[in-house]
């Protein structure tokens, strides 16, 4: 008990000190509240001097706008970057047909794995009384393997922007023949009406 009855005491002091630093604090605030106010009085008692630095501030805010404006218009406006050359998502005819082919080609290798090749694999079992079961093994394999080659293809082709490039190629055959046809009619003269 003596220890709080001494920190109780201590107390005070302490708190003294911070209200004494509060008062501080408050009459420095006050003169600044009355500079404020006198200053609103004598442009209240003299207008022309307070339109004048009225004035003064928009001048010099104008100025301000005026200068950065001149400086915009100092600098050459940047240019628009080039455009990209558009190369639709969609698969075109070379896409589509290289999807076909890929496809296709997968479906053969697939067919490979039918059920009379997979059951010469496993003679035994493909003997015995389990056929059923090896023909759910054969038929999960052929759809399992499926799956991850088209998934795997599928990467493939985003990865390496496979689609892109075709449709690419596909825009620059179709300009190649429009300049060949344009050339070839250029060197050649209409015939004579006769």
């Amino acid at each position: 008990m003596p220890a709080e009855t001494t920190a109780a005491t201590e107390d005070p002091p302490h708190n003294t000190t911070s209200a004494a630093s509060i008062a501080h604090v408050q009459p420095s605030q006050i003169q600044t509240q009355s500079k404020s106010q006198s200053q609103s009085q004598s442009q209240s008692q003299n207008p022309t001097m307070a339109s004048t630095s009225a004035a003064q501030e928009e001048q010099q805010s104008t100025a301000t706008v005026a200068t950065a404006a001149g400086q915009e218009q100092q600098q050459p406006p940047n240019s628009p970057p080039l455009p990209t050359r558009h190369t639709a998502q969609a698969p075109g005819p070379r896409a589509s047909r290289f999807q076909d082919v890929l496809d296709s080609t997968l479906a053969h290798t697939l067919a490979k794995i039918s059920w009379d090749n997979f059951a010469a694999c496993y003679p035994t079992i493909a003997a015995q009384s389990k056929p059923g079961m090896l023909r759910a093994v054969q038929r999960q394999m052929v759809e399992r393997l499926g799956a991850l080659c088209k998934k795997e293809f599928g990467s493939i082709l985003e990865a390496r922007n496979v689609v892109a490039r075709l449709n690419e190629l596909e825009t620059l055959v179709l300009e190649a023949e429009r300049r060949r046809d344009e050339a070839g009619m250029a060197g050649q003269e209409e015939p004579p009406t006769p």
